[in-house]
């Protein structure tokens, strides 16, 4: 546990924490079943310029199952908005 003695040095540390989480700062805007809707979604990225993480979830053995995840940084998710209602969560799960 840290202790401050003033505001300023707290929200410092919290900021510089959360800087630091790669995590943070993602957002998913791609959950997808096949490989060509992932291959689709990341051609668009690319002609955006748009830079993106990726990654798969597993569900199960048997049958074989997955997903194809992808997010992209910060305020990034601003220009990919209409991906989202393509290729998010909501729209593609199972």
């Amino acid at each position: 546990m840290e202790y401050f003695t003033i505001e300023k040095e707290a929200v410092a540390h919290a900021f510089s924490i959360i800087k630091a989480d790669s995590n943070a700062n993602k957002h998913l805007i791609g959950f997808v079943k096949t490989e060509d809707d992932l291959q689709n979604l990341k051609q668009e990225l690319e002609s955006r310029g748009v830079p993106y993480d990726c990654y798969v979830l597993f569900y199960s053995k048997e049958p074989p199952r997955n997903r194809f995840c992808l997010s992209v940084f910060g305020c990034d998710v601003q220009k990919v908005k209409d991906l989202e209602n393509r290729y998010g969560y909501h729209r593609n799960r199972a």
